[in-house]
């Protein structure tokens, strides 16, 4: 039986994945996002070469067996496989290379904690919230004498 042509472009994605990979982290200070690989990567560059062909190989072998018992259904996990694949790598892409959030307007990045009766922001989500926080620059007591917020506490 033929290899599908989806399978084919998985496994493009695939190597390219981990060429691009190797290249990033040995010559451009990039870091492995999946914590998995990141495992094989620390074990030498052949263990992680052998673990990321054998992830990849493994179930397309599989899928190419089920493709002939349920073509449609294999082809189209296929086609959403490779929609997840370059979605996860393009998160991975932007994280790792810190892309901003467009919509962070204010640069500062620092953790603050902003505490009210009613809600409390844990400082990984307190950036999100800047525009909240604006009180920042100003004193916990000033910030209650406008009424803008109550028990604002600032780290």
């Amino acid at each position: 039986m033929k290899i599908a042509k989806e399978t084919w472009v998985i496994m493009a994605i695939g190597l390219a994945d981990l060429t691009t990979t190797i290249l990033f982290i040995k010559h451009h200070g990039a870091e492995e996002a999946n914590p998995l690989f990141r495992k094989y990567w620390e074990m030498g560059l052949t263990a992680f070469i052998c673990a990321k062909i054998a992830l990849l190989i493994g179930p397309l072998s599989v899928l190419e067996w089920a493709r002939s018992r349920r073509p449609k259904f294999v082809s189209w996990a296929l086609r959403g496989a490779i929609v997840a694949y370059l979605v996860m790598y393009g998160i991975g892409f932007m994280r790792l290379n810190n892309v901003p959030n467009p919509y962070d307007d204010e640069a500062p990045a620092v953790a603050v904690t902003v505490s009210t009766p009613l809600l409390h922001v844990p400082p990984q989500l307190s950036r999100h919230f800047h525009r909240t926080a604006q009180p920042i620059r100003d004193t916990t007591a000033e910030a209650q004498n406008r009424g803008a917020f109550q028990n604002v506490t600032v780290y």
